[in-house]
């Protein structure tokens, strides 16, 4: 008994462990940021596009 107490007292003592934990969670919240800035983006250049394709469009149907 004594020596599972031991152990389990090292492993609360070594931190090795919570900091792979902490950089997995920051590059988690780093990749779910970039996907949404993304996604944001790209609807953003979808309607710029769709903004200058409806302009060409009734620029050369006058023409």
């Amino acid at each position: 008994m004594y020596e599972y107490l031991k152990h389990w007292l090292s492993l609360q003592q070594r931190e090795d462990g919570v900091t792979a934990i902490e950089y997995a969670l920051l590059v988690a919240l780093i990749a779910i940021a970039l996907v949404g800035g993304a996604t944001a983006l790209g609807v953003s250049l979808s309607n710029f596009f769709s903004a200058i394709s409806t302009f060409i469009n009734g620029y050369t149907a006058r023409v």
